[in-house]
């Protein structure tokens, strides 16, 4: 979980409803349920490897406050948490900008038949 999102106050994968999750954009994150859907969709031989890599969330602190703020459509976010979210932001201010590690799934499947 980004470091500030406790800040909005948003619903955690453990949280959500199973229809809440299926509708989610991270629902795929993980990576049993992935498989799962794609034995549903007849596929086979489901490969599913993490990768992690440094990702830039903005040019600095409040830029990527803003970037995260608006993934976070209808969430009401104080000035005063705003500024907590930059606080907590800016160790990670780089020359390339906001760097946070990130993961994502590489999946790989064959269709069965």
């Amino acid at each position: 979980m980004p470091p500030c999102a406790h800040l909005l106050h948003a619903p955690t994968p453990q949280e959500s409803t199973s229809v809440d999750m299926a509708a989610a954009m991270a629902s795929l994150s993980d990576p049993d349920r992935t498989g799962k859907v794609l034995e549903a969709a007849g596929f086979e031989e489901i490969r599913i490897t993490g990768v992690q890599a440094a990702t830039c969330w903005g040019q600095d602190a409040a830029d990527a406050v803003d970037f995260y703020v608006s993934r976070h459509p209808g969430a009401e976010v104080t000035e005063p948490a705003r500024a907590a979210m930059r606080e907590a932001l800016r160790p990670y201010e780089t020359e390339r900008g906001v760097l946070l590690a990130a993961g994502v799934w590489v999946v790989t499947a064959r269709r069965a038949g």
